[in-house]
């Protein structure tokens, strides 16, 4: 059963990454829970994301303030610049700023 799950986990982040190379950990948790994988292990999606490849750095992302975002990207020296889908998918599920309680 462990094996079937981690095939599935596997499966579904080769299939997200395809379509959105940079994006937040909150945006692949959706995807995630909306094709029936719910709960899975953190440790489980980090050690796959490490097999595709992929890191979560600190960037920080357009229309989310100065804070810096914690975003899965693939492992390289320079990052790339986000493209305004990307930077709009991770805005939608980071709270925004400007409506912070002081």
């Amino acid at each position: 059963m462990v094996g079937l799950s981690s095939s599935v986990l596997e499966t579904l982040l080769v299939e997200y990454v395809a379509e959105s190379p940079i994006f937040h950990d909150k945006n692949l948790l959706e995807y995630l829970t909306d094709n029936n994988c719910k709960n899975p292990n953190a440790d489980l999606i980090k050690m796959k994301m490490a097999a595709l490849n992929y890191e979560q750095k600190r960037r920080v992302v357009d229309g989310c303030g100065d804070k810096q975002q914690s975003v899965w990207s693939p492992i390289c020296k320079r990052a790339r610049a986000l493209t305004p889908e990307e930077a709009a998918l991770i805005k939608s599920v980071v709270p925004n700023p400007d409506f912070a309680n002081p």
